[in-house]
């Protein structure tokens, strides 16, 4: 679902402050002199919906998992899934609050090592706002995966975000289900940290993995420097890239800046300039113990660089990335000195709310978040918007 917008000018903040609550007044957004319908927002805070959680197993029989390690692999994948969405009360295996309904659904994918619940201040958030929010554990580069986690999986798991869009969308047409008449087939999103970002961007525009039901795609502190301006000439899909500057993992200039000058529009590049690798999780830990927990999961699944940069080359080009050992030279004293995962996570709540509520939801007015008259009050975040 998109909505036509003119063109609004380029935000760069460097100085001003932010209020501890976003009571906006959305009028005079963009610099044609347009205004839009006014409207009181914070979506800093929790949405109208309480939030309901459950979990799905679900299997593909279509598909094989490779081997991996001591793992012998199997002849179908298995994707446990967890499912937020706005409930009539909060909890487990309550039921769906259908006055909003049908919502829109947005998968999310985690990183290398990661897990389906290591972002729920995004999951949680995006339920309480009117979202079907699922999140898997891809079958091998999971934390606790079989042989150990495996990011050169990665090219599969755009079939397992098909896989839970599928059964998601089928569960809404499946009488007495819990999501019967619950989910927007014509509102699909999808988004992703880190390996999962990559998911992401595969799953939106990749000539063969893409899937032409998404609608919007935030990859977040995504691994993208392999991406040529023809990777995203496959599909018109609002884009919505979101990195920190101080990200040790990927780093922002060769990965989210250098694919949105590749992108084509729509598209928006929010940098937050004190933001971090892992603050893209829940795990309030900096970059560099992140480093040593991923160097542990290498470890053990035995992954060489050069079988990384041989992946890489059949979906692009491994010229435009870094080594893997340039990205992780550290000044821990310097790191830990804004170290503010907190308002990492609410500034990523805020843009990413705001992108689903206008591209999923159709509700143009939300442009206002992605023009100057918004962002000039933020000193920690730098935006580029191209609608």
């Amino acid at each position: 679902m998109r909505s036509p917008s003119p063109k609004c000018c380029l935000a760069r903040i460097a100085a001003g402050s932010f209020p501890a609550f976003l009571l906006i007044f959305l009028a005079g957004a963009c610099s044609d002199g347009e205004t839009v319908q006014p409207v009181h927002l914070d979506l800093s805070g929790a949405g109208a919906y309480s939030v309901g959680v459950t979990t799905f197993v679900f299997v593909d029989t279509t598909r094989s998992t490779p081997a991996n390690g001591e793992y012998p692999g199997a002849t179908s994948r298995t994707v446990i899934t967890e499912v937020w969405y706005p409930a009539v009360a909060s909890g487990r295996e309550t039921g769906l609050d259908r006055t909003g309904a049908p919502f829109p659904l947005v998968v999310l994918s985690h990183g290398f090592s990661g897990y389906r619940s290591i972002s729920t201040f995004f999951t949680e958030h995006l339920a309480g706002y009117g979202y079907v929010v699922a999140a898997p554990d891809f079958p091998l580069s999971h934390l606790g995966a079989p042989g150990g986690a495996n990011s050169l999986d990665v090219l599969n798991q755009p079939g397992d975000v098909s896989l839970i869009i599928d059964r998601m969308a089928g569960f809404s047409s499946e009488p007495g289900h819990l999501f019967e008449n619950g989910i927007d087939e014509n509102a699909i999103g999808v988004a992703g940290h880190s390996l999962g970002g990559l998911t992401t961007l595969l799953v939106t525009f990749h000539a063969e993995l893409s899937d032409p039901r998404i609608d919007a795609s935030i990859p977040m502190a995504a691994v993208s420097c392999p991406f040529e301006e023809d990777f995203f000439r496959n599909r018109e899909v609002p884009l919505l890239l979101i990195g920190g500057e101080v990200d040790l993992f990927i780093p922002f200039d060769t990965d989210p800046e250098a694919s949105y000058r590749r992108a084509r529009s729509p598209k928006y590049l929010l940098n937050i300039v004190h933001g971090t690798h892992m603050g893209f999780t829940d795990m309030n830990i900096p970059d560099s113990a992140g480093i040593e927990l991923m160097s542990t999961a290498l470890s053990e699944s035995d992954i060489r660089e050069e079988e990384w940069l041989n992946l890489i080359s059949r979906i692009g080009n491994p010229e435009n990335c870094e080594s893997w050992e340039a990205r992780h030279v550290v000044d821990v004293d310097d790191e830990l000195e804004h170290f503010e995962p907190d308002r990492q996570r609410e500034l990523v709540n805020i843009f990413s709310t705001a992108f689903f509520e206008r591209y999923l939801k159709g509700k143009d007015e939300y442009r206002y978040f992605f023009t100057s008259d918004f962002t000039r009050g933020i000193p920690d975040i730098e935006l580029e918007s191209d609608p």
